[in-house]
């Protein structure tokens, strides 16, 4: 099975590990089998949040990450490739940091994600009152998807399911109330020749949970949508590839027998099976 590793952070992210290098982070992709991983730090257009009261602000070195690259491909050789690429989070938020970065034209992939919605801190930090304030940050959240999506500052979408994340250790809430605006977003995606990607941290810790993932492939599926990435969001070698191959079998139960990696932005697609 062709598995690679398309979303991951290290210490130049805000929230890495001093320990997790490009090339402490590649050797690990390495040593797991993996043919690619594709390294993808923060670049949040509107700031970090580190707590609910404290965003650190913009924080993304692009020649930084860069040259830390380069050392890491020369360290490592042929035993991985390195694509080079950036997660840019709440893009339409702050438009111009986002053109910012992308005036470096070298970029292999881009994550669009969105961590955020306006108004409010990072899903990861609010405390939730209710089910219903849950499914209305829930409607907001697609909405700004869409305006994300019918943008061109991604190659494919991370972590459509971030907010249950947060939002199911609390409410039983879903996204199945959305599904028209769900399938509005995903035909705009396989429209714009675009992709989702499997993010693979919900399944690791003492307490995996249970996002949709499997409802959202399907809907992407029925909508036209081909191109998959694989990410396990890892943020230190130890995490890299953890669950690639479980969300792989996921991606073949939905219908899905290729995952993509990108070179300029160009996919290219490779048989799960």
């Amino acid at each position: 099975m062709f598995l690679a590793d398309y979303h991951n952070h290290t210490h130049l992210s805000p929230d890495g590990f001093a320990h997790a290098s490009y090339a402490a982070m590649g050797a690990a992709a390495a040593e797991a089998g993996l043919a690619e991983l594709c390294i993808t730090e923060h670049c949040e257009c509107n700031g970090f949040f580190m707590s609910r009261t404290e965003n650190i602000g913009f924080t993304y070195d692009r020649e930084a990450c860069r040259a830390e690259l380069m050392e890491a491909r020369e360290q490592l050789g042929d035993r991985i490739a390195l694509p080079f690429g950036v997660e840019i989070g709440q893009a339409t938020q702050v438009p111009e940091k986002a053109a910012a970065v992308l005036a470096g034209e070298d970029y292999d992939f881009i994550i669009g994600s969105l961590h955020n919605i306006r108004g409010q801190v990072d899903f990861g930090l609010i405390e939730y009152q209710s089910a219903e304030e849950c499914a209305d940050m829930l409607r907001r959240y697609v909405a700004e998807l869409y305006e994300l999506c019918a943008g061109e500052v991604f190659d494919v979408v991370g972590h459509v399911d971030y907010p249950l994340r947060y939002m199911r250790r609390r409410f039983d809430v879903d996204f199945c109330p959305l599904e028209e605006e769900l399938r509005a977003l995903f035909s705009l995606i396989a429209e714009k020749g675009k992709g989702i990607e499997i993010n693979t941290k919900v399944l690791r810790g003492q307490n995996p949970i249970y996002t949709q993932q499997d409802y959202l492939l399907r809907l992407f599926r029925e909508q036209g949508g081909e191109i998959l990435t694989l990410g396990s969001d890892a943020h230190r070698p130890e995490d890299v590839g953890a669950g690639l191959r479980e969300s792989a079998e996921l991606a073949i139960s939905q219908g899905f027998d290729r995952i993509a990696t990108y070179r300029r932005h160009v996919p290219t697609l490779h048989s799960l099976k």
